[in-house]
């Protein structure tokens, strides 16, 4: 039996426009933190024993490819993409979009 398709990300646009939440500032800083901490740390290790960089190269393409799997698809169109953001051809919105 076939696996059934995910949408494409043409089906979720238009289904609103991104409106801003009271908690967003918050948990955009708790973002941010959690990025600034793991630059920290992967600096320090570096710097403590140059022999890891691959161990810590490998943890980065893990989670990077988890973050786009888990953000794809969830995009709105557009019009759905805070102000002074625009969607790219990725699914996900940002000021600029890279590689287009």
């Amino acid at each position: 039996m076939a696996k059934p398709r995910k949408p494409s990300t043409k089906a979720f646009r238009g289904q609103g426009k991104w409106e801003p939440q009271p908690n967003d500032a918050i948990n955009l800083a708790t973002l941010r933190w959690y990025a600034l901490t793991i630059d920290r740390l992967l600096i320090q290790i570096y710097c403590t024993d140059r022999s890891r960089q691959p161990e810590m190269q490998a943890i980065l393409d893990k989670a990077l490819k988890e973050l786009y799997r888990h953000g794809k698809g969830i995009a709105v169109g557009d019009d759905g993409c805070p102000e002074g953001q625009r969607l790219c051809s990725d699914g996900f919105c940002a000021p600029m979009c890279m590689f287009e």
